[in-house]
């Protein structure tokens, strides 16, 4: 299991400084997710490896063109990018065009880019996601977040649409609903997702001494 930090898209320069250096000192964090615009600062704290960078986030409603070349601009810049569900071709049921779209990205980023996607699980109901993240997987595209987070997210059932994606689909949940309790904290490592991201120094404190082979099946 890993620990990912998302940082917060309205931060300013220096507010993101001391958040970075505030959270290595709290917990080893695998990854740091971040908005293109931030990758100046975070460069400076972080391997570019264990950069994540958002695309399109957090609506998903830029158009297939615009999506592409931001991620041609980011291209090789970080180790992982994670690429917002694309509302309008999945609303409409444009499945060619969301299979064109990834066969590109695919094309754009180097091979060793790990791809990831971000969902919301209340936007679209679960046959869509069901059929979303089957297409995913055509291309071995494993890991998703189930929440963009942006909105106000409940915690149970951010992990109930991470567990039915993972059992429909085979696709592995990322936790990314607000963790404020040990109480939580026990609810979330019960559900075994492959990694948590959280965006609260006090989420953080709360996983400094947790096992992560506990979330290993």
């Amino acid at each position: 299991m890993f620990i990912e930090y998302y940082l917060d898209c309205f931060l300013s320069d220096q507010e993101i400084k001391e958040v970075l250096k505030s959270i290595k000192s709290i917990q080893k964090i695998d990854y740091i997710l971040i908005n293109e615009h931030q990758l100046r600062m975070s460069k400076f704290f972080f391997h570019q490896d264990r950069i994540n960078i958002l695309v399109d986030y957090p609506l998903g409603t830029n158009s297939a063109e615009i999506r592409l070349k931001n991620i041609e601009n980011i291209a090789g810049k970080s180790g992982v990018i994670s690429i917002q569900a694309p509302a309008n071709n999945l609303i409409n049921r444009k499945y060619d065009k969301i299979r064109k779209e990834i066969a590109t990205i695919k094309e754009i980023l180097p091979k060793e880019t790990e791809i990831r996607y971000v969902l919301d699980y209340r936007k679209y109901n679960h046959n869509t996601l069901i059929k979303f993240c089957s297409i995913l997987q055509e291309y071995k595209i494993n890991i998703v977040y189930p929440s963009t987070t942006f909105f106000i997210d409940n915690i149970y059932d951010n992990i109930i649409a991470g567990k039915f994606l993972e059992k429909k689909t085979q696709v592995k949940p990322i936790f990314n609903g607000n963790l404020w309790t040990p109480e939580h904290l026990e609810v979330i490592i019960k559900s075994k997702p492959v990694g948590i991201s959280v965006q609260h120094t006090q989420s953080l404190y709360l996983l400094k001494d947790i096992d992560r082979n506990d979330t290993e099946e």
